[in-house]
């Protein structure tokens, strides 16, 4: 439970899974841009492969500055620490599952469109459509975020990221543009939630 008497750091670091604070919609979101950004790039692979080693830091650094200090030892007991890891390493499979069948089922998929495999009509529809189809594998898996760690706000992400996938589409917009307004949009959100969190909960020193 939030307490705001007291700067305390759990040993533990149990207030890095204490996730209705804003700090992982803005890792997220920042991510997201990031890769929008690289792909003006021909090395946006490199923009993907050193988003960990940066982000995650700033994302430890953040929570340790303004979520650690605006709760007393959180109560996890160590069925809920494994329970929390494994929610952690479940998500980071999922994402990468999703991510390796993505990448395996495009690579034949174009490879078909190329030697007549699929019908004409697949081939324009699949060319028409590509976008929204990447804006419907990003809402899933926002979904299963928000199904995973029980944040509901997750599927309002889910709904944004479709409803702006659409709107781009049909606007013709640049697919990098698509991607930088999803990741600016949930990043935004989590930037609200970041503030309206120190508000509520004030850091109290006991003299």
């Amino acid at each position: 439970m939030l307490r705001n008497d007291s700067v305390q750091i759990n040993p533990q670091e149990d207030y890095l899974h204490f996730h209705n604070d804003g700090p992982l919609d803005i890792f997220i979101g920042v991510s997201i841009v990031t890769i929008g950004l690289g792909m003006l790039t021909d090395i946006y692979y490199v923009f993907i492969a050193i988003l960990p080693a940066v982000l995650i830091p700033i994302w430890r650094d953040i929570k340790k500055k303004y979520t650690a200090p605006r709760m007393k030892t959180i109560h996890f007991t160590e069925a809920d620490r494994i329970a929390k890891r494994t929610m952690a390493l479940l998500t980071g499979l999922l994402l990468a599952g999703m991510l390796v069948f993505l990448a395996g089922a495009m690579v034949p998929l174009f490879g078909s469109q190329s030697n007549g495999l699929l019908p004409v009509w697949m081939q324009a529809f699949l060319k028409d459509n590509f976008g929204l189809l990447l804006g419907a594998f990003g809402a899933l898996v926002l979904t299963s975020n928000a199904v995973l760690y029980k944040l509901k706000r997750y599927f309002v992400y889910a709904a944004l990221t479709l409803a702006i996938f659409t709107i781009t589409s049909e606007l013709m917009a640049p697919f990098w543009l698509t991607i930088a307004s999803t990741g600016i949009t949930i990043a935004l959100f989590g930037l609200v939630l970041l503030l309206r969190f120190k508000q509520e909960y004030p850091v109290e020193n006991n003299l």
